[in-house]
């Protein structure tokens, strides 16, 4: 996804090939911690260069589900993976 600066999915950098899916599945809330919101300004800054919009919501994910497979028909059924958190905090 080269629009959002992001290397190919071959590319050296550790990320997933975009063949690849993960799905999921959690309760999202919106974050409301001065303290935190200021940590990730600045590290999104650092990586984008720029801000996002002071007015924009920040969201957090807390995980119940997530499942993580290769789309490809002759990978799907050896490689589909999934984790729960389920109870945890």
């Amino acid at each position: 996804m080269p629009e959002y600066g992001l290397e190919a999915g071959d590319a050296a950098g550790g990320l997933l090939p975009w063949s690849w899916a993960v799905w999921l599945e959690g309760v999202a809330e919106r974050v409301g911690d001065a303290s935190l919101l200021t940590r990730l300004r600045v590290v999104y800054e650092a990586k984008y260069g720029s801000g996002y919009p002071p007015d924009s919501g920040v969201w957090a994910v807390r995980p119940v589900v997530v499942l993580g497979f290769i789309e490809r028909a002759e990978a799907f059924a050896a490689t589909a993976t999934r984790w729960s958190f389920a109870g945890r905090s």
